[in-house]
């Protein structure tokens, strides 16, 4: 039982690393991108405004989800893979109205990951005698 425990704290940290390090290229490299493609510097900035909006649209309806599910895991990697595939979507177009949409999918599946796999990772580690502090420092 204790080296499963410390399996599945070596993967906690894992997901931070990567959730931190996808989350952070992401948010980094969006306004260059936008840039390169040559929109405007007030089109790039109406584009990245619409990310809050759309999280404090879109945490209250993930949360419910994830209380409701039997598996807090699935609505995780719904979460992931549609961040994961509505990314892969940029390249098709720099229309202002698509790339509008691409953002909004994007930011409602990307801004609940961080909640969710704290929950999940809380609960886990409730059970355990490990601590939340590294998981989270693996992230930062």
């Amino acid at each position: 039982m204790e080296e499963q425990s410390s399996k599945n704290y070596i993967l906690f940290l894992g997901l931070y690393g990567i959730i931190y390090i996808g989350t952070a290229i992401y948010n980094t490299f969006l306004p260059v991108y936008l840039n390169n493609i040559g929109l405007s510097k007030t089109s790039i900035a109406s584009l990245l405004s619409i990310g809050p909006l759309i999280a404090i649209l879109a945490q209250p309806i993930w949360g419910s989800l994830g209380d409701r599910s039997d598996s807090k895991n699935r609505i995780l990697q719904i979460l992931l893979l549609g961040s994961a595939l509505t990314i892969l979507l940029f390249p098709l177009s720099e229309i202002y109205i698509y790339l509008l949409i691409v953002i909004c999918l994007t930011t409602f599946f990307q801004t609940s990951i961080y909640p969710l796999s704290d929950a999940i990772t809380l609960e886990y580690l409730s059970r355990t005698k490990w601590n939340f502090g590294p998981i989270r420092l693996a992230g930062q």
